[in-house]
């Protein structure tokens, strides 16, 4: 699939040599913590802060482009509706400002939004989730080929935040429009996404679908933003031809794990381990097994964490909500998984 937006060597007060690519159709989630530049990367590419690099839309590049003819749609953080005009008013905006007829494609995106009964009110006489709306339509009304949002759900109660998520996204999918969306909420990004980018510190982490960006993390800063994972800190120390021996930092924990790249025996690295891969066992099982005993069971919706303790070493593990009447009243586990489950993080 084609490149809608292509940035090259992107720099700026913030941003440090970001190279990044979104395919046409596609919705893309740059998710990091507060003041990793993920909106100032929203306002380079609508043009409304300055930086060197390139950044091209649809094949043409934008240096010198003005934001009114960029073909971009815009959600603020603060939606920044036009609290003098009506709802029906501050849709048709951006098409009354190019000059362009409206009253059809207001019409249409009253009845996409259900917003048909509100047209006739102002900003300050609408609830949250309802603003929300009429900040989406007013985007899209110009038909631009590129929308960004810029945390639109974060000030939303959650039940109405779920309900603008599920609308957002079949929205989206409706209408194929190439959307990049900021958020750090992680079950947002999530749900929501094609693709990741995490950020950190002005640079870009890791790119990947949620479940290479959540289930295999690449660095250690993603492992801790995102919380989901089990990380190991101990040294090589043995190298064979397709496995190593990893002992785990303060345990008598040897593990194998099957060889990967940048791996030197004698040397302090880190490994994740998923708690997805790992198997709660009555019997030993696996290329690595423990004996464990659970100090702690927490339910999420269809699973639960189970906290081990192995040798005074603490990991977790994810095992299905049918499988906890076999755990409840346990004081012992084997904790298995195989060679092929760790992997080394940067």
């Amino acid at each position: 699939m084609a490149n809608m937006i292509q940035i090259k060597n992107l720099s700026n007060f913030i941003l440090n040599n970001i190279n990044l690519s979104v395919k046409k159709g596609e919705l893309f989630v740059l998710l990091g913590p507060n003041g990793a530049g993920k909106t100032t990367i929203l306002n380079a590419i609508a043009g409304i802060c300055n930086y060197t690099g390139t950044i091209t839309i649809d094949g043409k590049p934008m240096e010198g482009v003005p934001m009114e003819t960029r073909d971009i749609g815009y959600v603020f953080q603060g939606l920044l509706l036009f609290p003098h005009l009506t709802v029906y008013e501050n849709i048709a905006f951006g098409l009354k400002m190019r000059k362009k007829p409206y009253a059809k494609k207001v019409e249409e995106l009253l009845h996409l939004f259900n917003l048909q009964k509100l047209s006739k009110r102002y900003p300050t006489h609408l609830s949250g989730g309802e603003k929300q709306k009429v900040a989406l339509a007013r985007a899209l009304a110009i038909e631009p080929k590129i929308i960004l949002m810029d945390e639109p759900f974060n000030k939303l109660d959650p039940t109405t935040a779920s309900y603008m998520r599920d609308e957002l996204k079949q929205i989206q999918e409706n209408t194929s429009i190439t959307t990049l969306f900021v958020t750090h909420n992680q079950f947002e990004a999530k749900l929501l996404a094609n693709r990741i980018a995490v950020f950190h510190n002005g640079n870009i982490e890791q790119i990947g679908t949620p479940t290479e960006i959540f289930h295999y993390p690449k660095t250690k800063f993603i492992a801790d933003f995102i919380r989901a994972t089990n990380i190991l800190n101990g040294y090589v120390r043995k190298i064979n031809s397709d496995k190593f021996e990893f002992n785990i930092e303060n345990s008598n924990l040897s593990i194998t794990v099957k060889n990967q790249p940048f791996i030197e025996g004698g040397k302090n690295i880190q490994l994740s381990l998923p708690p997805e891969n790992i198997t709660l066992s009555l019997t030993p099982e696996k290329d690595n097994h423990f004996l464990g005993f659970i100090e702690n069971i927490k339910f999420l919706n269809n699973k639960a964490e189970v906290e081990v303790n192995m040798e005074g070493f603490k990991l977790k593990a994810f095992a299905p909500i049918e499988y906890i009447s076999f755990l409840t009243g346990r004081n012992s586990v084997w904790v298995c998984f195989s060679k092929e489950t760790p992997y080394y993080i940067q």
